[in-house]
């Protein structure tokens, strides 16, 4: 799927909703669409894509190891800065998806509403800054 779909839908919503037009999302378009992304990401495996998988295994657990311990310390920042509770921002800090990290901290006690603003923003933020960056570097 190409980024420039996503990144247009991203800000079409946003605007719409700043706007205050009802911006709504329906669980069932939402499984579909997963269904679609994860099919597109499974289709990028091939035998030279699982042998680089195996050579790469240790970085990979290494860097997940890594991601988690990076969101521990961010927590504990957010803690301080946000006077949220460790819970709420370890939810908060450490890379998910939007709503598996709030169903997540909601299960374990944290607020939902912060954990899923903190995880739009760094996925919007992501989108709009790295691609472009990419692409203007050559």
């Amino acid at each position: 799927m190409p980024l420039a779909w996503i990144i247009g839908s991203l800000l079409s919503v946003a605007a719409l909703g700043l706007a205050g037009a009802p911006v709504r999302t329906h669980r069932a378009i939402r499984d579909h669409a997963i269904v679609v992304v994860m099919t597109a990401l499974g289709l990028t495996f091939t035998p030279a894509a699982a042998g680089a998988l195996v050579r790469l295994l240790p970085e990979m657990v290494f860097a997940a190891f890594a991601t988690v311990a990076i969101g521990c310390v961010t927590a504990r920042i957010l803690t301080r800065t946000a006077k949220v509770d460790l819970t709420t921002a370890f939810f908060a800090s450490v890379p998910g998806g939007p709503v598996e990290m709030s169903l997540m901290g909601e299960r374990n006690g944290a607020r939902v509403a912060e954990i899923a603003m903190s995880q739009l923003l760094r996925i919007v933020f992501l989108v709009l800054t790295i691609p472009p960056a990419l692409t203007l570097s050559g």
